[in-house]
């Protein structure tokens, strides 16, 4: 997520080292701009207030499509989906598949 925030990347570190996960990540109690800078050690305003924004976008983005939320259902459709393993479809979906067991 920090990789995509132009001129955030450096913070990968840090944010390793503080254990900053999604929960802490969203508590806006927590994650403030004081916690950017104190915490994180960012010394410039305008980066802090724009890892602010950032995680706004992502804590707005999980609360519009949770875990486990279906964006697309052939079933409801009345149709199968179907594919060609290994043939490139979609490549998360044919990592998927080769690692699945029956029953999954």
């Amino acid at each position: 997520w920090l990789s995509q925030l132009q001129g955030l990347d450096h913070l990968k570190t840090e944010f390793l080292q503080n254990s900053i996960d999604f929960a802490l990540l969203s508590d806006t109690n927590v994650f403030t701009e004081e916690f950017c800078t104190t915490t994180l050690g960012i010394s410039n305003k305008i980066q802090a207030k724009k890892l602010i924004m950032a995680r706004n976008r992502l804590t707005k983005s999980q609360d519009e499509h949770p875990a486990g939320t279906v964006f697309d259902s052939s079933a409801e459709r009345g149709k199968n989906f179907t594919f060609n393993l290994g043939k490139g479809a979609i490549k998360a979906i044919d990592l998927a598949v080769r690692s699945m067991r029956v029953g999954e």
